[in-house]
Order: structure tokens, then sequence, then C-alpha cells
């Protein structure tokens, strides 16, 4: 007889676990030699047209299935052979070690240019259903190398003086990246400002607030038509930042401010993460904010005040972690008078902070504050400066017999079915997934931190408004904060290290994934948000007009009044008194027309209505560019009439044309 080998020497139950881990083990392996030979295929390969319109030749494709069959058959052989000779549980662990190799594989994919921007809701849906799949992979494997970690390096020991410098290299990283993050975010705002893709609404109004306020004239701005800014929104905050301003008064300067706070803001997120998680991991929460795709959008739409809110919200909240009481009393006030529509999310982050038990008395004390507030500032003092019209963004909601919030108000509480309806819509849910997919739908895991997003998705997917729920322009803001806020509680609230690590190396892949699709920092051409590489190559063609500009802007006095269009507007707005075609029919000191903004609204009826008024003459010109003068006599006048006449003709009528002949 020969010897009994192993095998046969076990008992029922034994076999019984040897054949699962073996049925476990082949999977595992079989499935991880596919993402092999996908790695091999897109690397080798166009993946773009791959995934976009699956067209691939049938020659690569036999290809592929010939590497993936000889890596299943090496498979097979290799796990039988491990499983006879006793090792399938060493064999099972290098299995799921390995299971990291399917959440990378199918990266490049991902990646692909076009179809996410094409297709944003399918993309958006494959990426939430990628971020899980990933996180349970990078989780299992964590679970097999994390024991081994600690005996490898557990002998190893770090003089005081090197701990020390390690200790500071995770915040000295955030630190290199939020410069480099103000840098690059900056230099392209700027230059999206200088090839015109900037315009009245909203930096040229935001400019000229500020060069009032730094005159002694705040909340007043002429462009916009109103006396007062708080009517339309309690920005107080500004004045605050009025010394920054001052440096060099411009848009530009305005650029720099919001790229300079959401880029710092990095840092005190690292710092609050570093409060419930280790270092490493607060380390890849700031770098994912710094990626975060939605906050690129808000900032590439001008300039507001809004976009800039997650930075003060994060120094907040750490100094509510860390029991900084007047540094918690300074970023609540700042936070207040940032923008009335502020408060209501504080409000929330109050009352999660009281319920969980953490903070109970600052948050309860939060809520109470922030509530009374927003009651006072948009019911109270916003009404006695004048009208206001946000409430109209919420009429899908009112009642049939009511109108204000209200009648909102009514609606949510006594007619859900009804909110449900208006909510799903293929739109809303795109811009749901925006906002939550890149983090893994981390909000919607924990009943408190879904509730942080309450006060956002009000000002956002509640409304009627398309522009409320796009990730192209500032209300994301509204979300960003919060959405990273709920990300650092729930990495410190995993008590398995396994998950943590795995939910961390999850969170980063889809970061990287979005931002890639839709950020400004790694692939610009698939921005959105921008024009940034047609902006990139116009350069020496915008550097010209925007020199043109700059040299009949120059025989402007300062304290003179200007109308411009839209486009040039915010290049002339550091003055008491701009106003803009589109938006107003000013009589102003002069005029300041150019052709790249007629069409845009009422743009060419408003130039009809001030140049047919018979008061302005030509005073220069430069390229496209010309500049009238209120009471300037010209013999140019009349032969620059015609051309314009020939520019504005397809928007109005022969008589209208006659009108501005006859001047």
């Amino acid at each position: 007889m020969p010897p009994a080998t192993r095998a046969s020497r076990l008992t029922r139950p034994q076999k019984d676990l040897a054949l699962s881990q073996l049925t476990t083990t082949l999977l595992l392996f079989l499935a991880e030699g596919t993402a092999l030979g996908w790695v091999f295929a897109l690397g080798t390969a166009d993946a773009a047209a791959l995934v976009a319109k699956n067209a691939w030749p049938s020659a690569v494709r036999d290809q592929i299935l010939v590497s993936v069959g000889v890596l299943w058959a090496l498979t097979l052989v290799g796990t039988f052979v491990i499983y006879s000779r006793g090792a399938i549980a060493r064999a099972l662990r290098w299995g799921y070690l390995l299971l990291p190799v399917i959440p990378l594989a199918l990266l490049p994919g991902l990646f692909a240019p076009h179809p996410g921007r094409t297709k944003p809701l399918i993309f958006l849906s494959i990426l939430s259903l990628y971020g899980l799949v990933a996180e349970r992979c990078f989780t299992a494997s964590a679970t097999q190398f994390l024991p081994l970690m600690g005996p490898k390096f557990a002998h190893l020991s770090v003089r005081n003086g090197l701990r020390k410098v390690l200790g500071w290299l995770p915040l000295f990283i955030v630190g290199i990246a939020s410069v480099v993050y103000i840098t690059a975010t900056g230099v392209l705002t700027v230059w999206n400002h200088h090839g015109f893709n900037t315009g009245a609404y909203d930096l040229a109004i935001f400019d000229n607030l500020m060069w009032n306020a730094m005159h002694g004239a705040p909340f007043r701005s002429s462009i916009d038509g109103n006396g007062n800014s708080l009517t339309v929104h309690a920005e107080i905050a500004m004045v605050l930042f009025v010394p920054f301003y001052a440096i060099h008064p411009s848009s530009e300067a305005l650029l720099w401010i919001q790229a300079g706070c959401l880029g710092l803001g990095a840092i005190p997120l690292y710092l609050l993460a570093r409060e419930f998680v280790s270092a490493g991991y607060a380390v890849v929460i700031a770098l994912s904010y710094l990626l975060y795709a939605p906050m690129h959008g808000s900032q590439f739409y001008d300039f507001h005040w809004l976009t800039i809110l997650p930075a003060f919200l994060f120094l907040n909240l750490y100094s509510i972690v860390t029991e900084r009481h007047k540094l918690t009393i300074a970023t609540t006030l700042l936070l207040w008078l940032l923008r009335e529509d502020v408060s209501p999310g504080l409000m929330m982050l109050g009352l999660v902070l009281a319920i969980s038990g953490y903070r109970v008395r600052t948050g309860l004390m939060l809520a109470a504050g922030s509530a009374i507030w927003f009651v006072l500032i948009k019911f109270v003092i916003m009404p006695s400066v004048g009208p206001w019209f946000f409430d109209s963004l919420y009429e899908d909601l009112t009642t049939p017999t009511e109108k204000g919030y209200g009648s909102v108000l009514k609606t949510l509480v006594t007619n859900p079915w009804f909110v449900m309806q208006k909510l799903l819509k293929a739109s809303k849910l795109e811009y749901a997934l925006h906002i939550l997919a890149p983090v893994l739908l981390i909000p919607l895991r924990r009943l408190a931190l879904g509730a942080l997003l309450l006060a956002p998705a009000f000002f956002t997917i509640f409304t009627n408004s398309p522009a409320t729920y796009s990730i192209t322009y500032q209300y994301s803001a509204h979300c960003t904060g919060y959405v990273f806020l709920a990300a650092s509680f729930y990495l410190g609230s995993l008590p398995d290290p396994a998950r943590r690590f795995g939910t961390a190396a999850a969170l980063a892949a889809t970061i990287f994934c979005h931002s890639t699709q839709f950020g400004a920092l790694i692939r610009p051409d698939s921005f959105i948000g921008g024009s940034i590489p047609e902006l990139i190559r116009k350069r020496d063609e915008e550097a010209e007009r925007l020199k043109a500009l700059s040299f009949l802007r120059s025989k402007i006095p300062a304290d003179a009044s200007v109308i411009a269009t839209t486009r040039e507007s915010p290049h002339l707005s550091s003055r008491a008194h701009i106003y803009a075609f589109g938006h107003s029919q000013a009589l102003a000191d002069y005029v300041l027309i150019h052709p790249g903004s007629f069409g845009m609204g009422t743009t060419n009826r408003d130039i009809l209505a001030v140049l047919g008024s018979g008061e302005y003459g030509l005073y220069d010109e430069l390229g496209d560019f010309t500049l009238w003068k209120k009471g300037h006599q010209s013999d140019a006048t009349d032969e620059a009439i015609e051309r314009l006449q020939e520019r504005l003709e397809p928007s109005y009528g022969r008589g209208d044309r006659e009108k501005l002949k006859r001047r």
C-alpha cells in the first residue's frame, strides 16, 4: 500500500473546509487573472475607443482572450498543485492579498476620456458601483496584510529628531499641495478672466462692491441696479476682506482671494481629520478635497463669497472639536456674515453634534444661534432694505393658493409624496451623484451624516433653477464642506483598521477618477466649468484683445461712469459706477463696446437705446473695440454707427436702424 497522502488523512469537515477554500481561491485567482488581462489590453490599445464605442479590432480581442485563457489555465494548474500539497489556506490568503488588482485594473477604463463628460449619469452610476467594489477589495486585502505589518516593523526604532521630522511631514505635504492648488487655480482663473470668459454677472458685481466698500460705501453696486446688495444676499463679511483686496484693487484680486481661501482650506481640514484618524488618512482626506471637481466648477464661475465657505467651515469645526472657544466664536460669526444661507447648515451641524453626544452644549448653542440669526437676517433685516426674489426659486413646491417660504414649508411637511416627485429628476440625480459618488456615498451611510446635507439640499436640488443643481456654478459650495466633514467623521468611526484602510484607498481612487473626468487639475480638457485648453491655446489672440482694452481703459477717467458690453465690464468695474449692456440702459459718461458680447440677452437692444439717444460721439477705437463719450463730437461717429449697424442688424429691424442713423 502506498503511504497515505496528507489530503487523505483529513477528516470529513476538514476536507469540506479545504474544498471550500479551494473553490474560493480558484475564483479569486481567476478574477485577478482576468483583471491582469484588462491591464495588458488597456495599456496597449485605445482605451477610449473600447469604453466609448466598443471599437477594438477582432485581432486585439483575440489576443486578449488568449492571454486570459493562458492565465486561467496556469491558475487552475497552480491552484490544484497547491491544494495537493496542503497549502490551500496560504494560497487563499494570497488570493485576498491580491484583490486590489481588480479595482486597479478597472481604473484605466474610468480614466478614458469623453464618456464621462458626454454621458455623466451613466459614468457617475458606474463610479458609485466601482467605489463600493473597490472598498470591499481593498478592505479584504488589508485584513490579510495589516496584521503582518506590526511584527515586521515592531523592532524598528526612530530617533527623536527624525520622529519630529516625520511627525510634521504629513502637514508639510498638505501645505505643499495647498500652495500648488492656489498657484495653479489662481493662474488659470485669472487667465480665464483675461480670456474674457467672465462677465458682469457676477465678477463685475463683486469687484464693484469691493471697490465701493474700500471707498466707504459698502453693499452698493451700480451694475445690478440694486441700491443695496443686501436685498440679494447678506454678504456682510466682504468688508473683512477689503484690506486684502486693497493690495491690488481689481477683479484679479478677488480671483486670487478665492483661490487662496480654497487652497488653504486643506490645512484646517487636515487638522480636523487628524483629530479622528491617523496622519496618513488625514492627508488622503485633505488631498481628496483639493481634487474635488464640484469645488473646481464653483471656483471657475467668476467669484462668489459662497465658494470660499468650506475653508471657514473646516476651521470652525476644528475649533469646536479642540475646544478653542474664542476661535469658535470668531469663525461662527464669520460664517454667519459670509452669506445668509450659510446659517441653516450650521444649525444642522450643531444639532448633529448635540444628538451624537459629542460637544453637546456647543452644538446646541451653535444650532440655536444659527437659527435665530437666519430668521433675523432673512426675514427682518434683508426685507427692511428692499424686496428680494429668491423665494421664486421654490415655486414648484408652493401650494396652489399661497406663495413664499411659508407655503414651501407647508408642502414639505404635509405632502412628502409631491416633494419626492419634484426631486426625482434625472438632472437632480446627476447632481447628487456628482456630489456623493466621488466620496463613496459616505454621507448616506449614517443618518447623522446625511442630516448634514439637508440644508445644502434645500438650497440646491429642492429649487426649480437648473443652475443651483449644477457643478458649474457656485451652489456646490453649500455641499463641499459638509461632504468632507462627513468623510472625516466616518473614517474615524470605523473601529476595524482594515475597513478604515479599504475605505480610504477607495476614496482616493474614486476622487481621482471623478476629478480626471470633471476636474480642472488632472485633465483640463474634460473640465466642466470653464474652457481651459481653449483658453491656453488662444493666449496670444486674447492677449492682443486685452492689450487693446487696457489702452482704451487708460483713456477713461477713474471717477467716470462707464457702461460696457458684459464680457468687458469686469475689466472696468474697479470704479464707483459701472453698468453692463444686457442688464442696463444707463447713460453713463463713457460707453465701451466689443462685438464678442453681441446677442447676449438684451445687449443689442440696450446698445441701440443708449447710442440712439444722440448723446454720444465716437471717442476712440482699437481693434474691434469702440469707445464712446457723452457729449463728444467726432466726424467718425456716423461711420462707426454704420459699422455697428451691420454687426447688430440681425437683432433689430429697419425702423430701429433709422433711429440709430438719426441719432
